[in-house]
Parts: structure tokens; sequence; C-alpha cells
């Protein structure tokens, strides 16, 4: 409860004092009730002078705040959205190989490279580049596929990793 004399501001130039509605120019003085008639006294004129723009600022702040993490969550989710393609890619590359290995390679626990042509094929279709592919004596593809993505004015390198294996049982061809 507000006692008598003083002041509530329910609006900039608006407030109630003692029960009665006072406008701007009622002099109103630090806070207690002058007499109206005295006029507006130079002190609450130099608050709401200082006050004049401070939601202007504020909310200019927050403007820029939201602008900045919109910002980042945009570009969170672009790279977001590349890595994922890029996984795909992959593990496209990582299949294509590992079904290309003959079997006959996987059966003598040899190394060959006969893999990689078709997981180069599915990287370069996929405006990709192969950074690594390597088939080793048990029939896996590994692959690393990389790409460019530009971001705000700046290169980013986006990687991803994939691993397959021969499509047949070798237990059942009689390997190791």
């Amino acid at each position: 409860m507000v006692g008598p004399g003083w002041w509530i501001m329910i609006a900039p130039g608006l407030e109630v004092c003692s029960g009665r509605v006072w406008t701007e120019g009622a002099g109103l003085i630090g806070g207690r009730a002058a007499d109206p008639a005295a006029g507006s006294s130079s002190f609450q004129h130099r608050m709401r002078a200082d006050d004049e723009g401070s939601a202007t600022v504020a909310l200019a702040g927050t403007t820029a705040a939201v602008l900045a993490l919109s910002l980042v969550l945009i570009t969170a989710s672009v790279l977001f959205a590349n890595k994922s393609q890029l996984q795909g890619v992959a593990d496209m590359a990582a299949l294509a190989g590992a079904d290309a290995t003959p079997v006959s390679t996987v059966l003598v626990g040899q190394t060959s490279n006969a893999g990689c042509e078709p997981a180069s094929a599915v990287v370069e279709l996929n405006n990709s580049s192969l950074m690594l592919c390597e088939v080793d004596g048990s029939g896996d593809v590994r692959v690393v596929v990389t790409r460019r993505v530009s971001l705000l004015g700046l290169s980013v390198l986006v990687s991803a990793k994939a691993r397959a294996g021969p499509h047949f049982p070798i237990e059942k061809l009689g390997g190791r």
C-alpha cells in the first residue's frame, strides 16, 4: 500500500498520487507529491530527459543479441547438414568399394586397391574429395571424404569417415 503523499508511475508522464491521476507537470518532487499549482520540478524534468532513448538502446542491444544468436544457429545448422550429407557420401563410397573388392583378394588376405576406384567415382559424383581409401586384407574398405563449405566468407573443410566390409561371410567361404 502506498501512503499519502507518494506517487506511483503508471506510464511515462502519467502517475497516480494520493488517489488522483497526475500528468506531467503536476509538480512531483523527488517521489513526493507537491502542490499541483506549483508547476513541474526541474528534478523530475531532468530525470525524464535522461531516460529518453533508453528503451531504444535496450531494444537495439536485444536485437543485436538475437541476430548474433541466429547467425550462430544458422551456421551450426549449415555445418551439421553438410556433415550429415558428407557422412552419407562416405558410407556409399565405402559400400561401393567393399562391393567391388574381389573375393579372391579377401580369401588370400592380400591388400588390394580394387575397391578404391568405385569409391572414388561415388565421391566425385557427389562433389566431394576422397582423401583416403584403403582396403585391408580382410576386405574392409576405409574411406575419408572431405568437402569445402563456404560460411560467411570463410572456407571450412568438413570431413567424414566410413568403413565397410565384404558382403559375404568369410567363414562360409573357407577363409579366416
